[in-house]
């Protein structure tokens, strides 16, 4: 047959495509995971941009946020402890930002373990005292509503990681197969 259009030396034959289309169509395989490095992770295959990345995601900016909020008044009290606040601001942002675009389990473990981290350490700091350095070691921390909001951000963040986590493995297909 020949073919309909050229454009730039590159062939379009209507029929050709018709026929490829058709063939897609009756096979569902083109459905079913791709593991080509192209929107899915080959390590893990959560889609980038999969619903249940985007809602980690802004979960994890609302904890950020929330730091950068707070920030200032850290610094006021210690340099180490506005630079806490501030780094976990900057990883959860780098999170939020990488589990979209180029989700992987590292990815995803990484974002579990240190937001866990950042709950371990509000929970020291509240119950304990702070722990560690700065003129306020020992000192037991009040409880304000910035604080119980990130803390309560970071906990659904954690559990929501660990869901994504535990559901590819029990499965053994990733959440997209199933759905």
């Amino acid at each position: 047959m020949l073919p309909l259009s050229t454009l730039s030396g590159i062939s379009l034959d209507v029929a050709s495509q018709h026929e490829a289309d058709n063939a897609t169509r009756s096979d569902p395989s083109h459905l079913a995971p791709t593991w080509n490095g192209r929107g899915k992770s080959a390590e893990y295959g959560w889609p980038a941009g999969h619903p249940i990345l985007w809602v980690g995601a802004l979960i994890s900016l609302v904890a950020a946020s929330i730091h950068v909020l707070v920030t200032p008044e850290h610094f006021q009290e210690w340099w180490g402890y506005g630079v806490f606040f501030l780094v976990s601001a900057v990883l959860q942002a780098v999170f939020a930002l990488v589990v979209i675009g180029r989700p992987s389990r590292a990815v995803l473990i990484a974002g579990l373990v240190g937001n866990l981290a950042i709950v371990a350490m509000w929970v020291v700091s509240r119950s304990s005292g702070v722990p560690f350095f700065g003129p306020n070691v020992g000192e037991i921390e009040e409880i304000g509503v910035h604080d119980i909001v990130a803390t309560a951000a970071e906990i659904v963040l954690v559990l929501l990681l660990a869901y994504a986590l535990v559901a590819r493995n029990r499965s053994g297909t990733t959440m997209i197969a199933d759905a």
